[in-house]
């Protein structure tokens, strides 16, 4: 039985993105490190440096969770999914999330959870509005990972997801967000709140400086002595 064409992109932009990934954090991430400044807090507690566009696939970023004074959005869904695949190496540290099956209707005897929808949407000025939708959809808990430093993980777009690092660990990852696939970004909470938009902050000087020293002193410290 052949994969569907949505699966068989989904394969296409992970052969990609591994060797990709893999290479851009031998070659250039050290160097790269050392020149970046600015960064944008995500609000589930992430740092996020843009570092460029790579062709066909897509853009590469750097995240960081840092472990100590993360700055988080204390209201709203953290249980999401993305429009686009992403392709993630873990640098330094334990990355930690659980993905989630989901369905429109109930599906009858099981784990299922009812959640309220809301849609994601991009607005100028680095802000997010998230907006109820109406109905329900049903989810439930399908895997709960672990990735160590130097292994991949993948999400493909529409899957929900939650990240679950625990607040004092320092994890690090270089990520690949793939082209819009068509599916729109979206959350879900157990609670129906009123729309809302979140102003994405800027990282201070400091905060920019001591998470990239600590991570530039990880990767000295993971790289093969000669």
């Amino acid at each position: 039985m052949s994969d569907s064409p949505e699966d068989d992109q989904f394969r296409r932009f992970r052969e990609s993105a591994e060797p990709t990934l893999k290479e851009f954090a031998r070659s250039a991430l050290p160097s790269v490190t050392k020149t970046l400044s600015g960064g944008t807090w995500h609000p589930y507690g992430f740092a996020i440096w843009y570092l460029h566009t790579v062709p066909q696939l897509g853009k590469l970023r750097l995240h960081v969770w840092p472990d100590e004074n993360r700055k988080t959005r204390p209201w709203g869904p953290r249980i999401h999914r993305h429009g686009w695949h992403l392709a993630s190496l873990v640098l330094t540290g334990t990355y930690r999330d659980v993905l989630y099956s989901d369905s429109a209707e109930h599906p009858g005897p099981g784990d299922w959870r009812p959640v309220a929808p809301y849609r994601v949407e991009v607005l100028p000025g680095n802000k997010r509005r998230i907006t109820p939708e109406d109905g329900t959809l049903y989810i439930r808990q399908e895997q709960d990972r672990e990735v160590d430093a130097s292994d991949m993980h993948y999400i493909p777009a529409g899957k929900f997801h939650e990240t679950l690092i625990p607040s004092d660990e320092f994890v690090a990852t270089l990520v690949l967000l793939g082209h819009e696939q068509g599916v729109g970004s979206s959350a879900v909470e157990d609670q129906r709140l009123g729309p809302r938009v979140h102003q994405r902050s800027s990282l201070a000087d400091s905060e920019a400086e001591r998470i990239l020293d600590r991570l530039q002193a990880r990767l000295r410290a993971s790289r093969p002595t000669r």
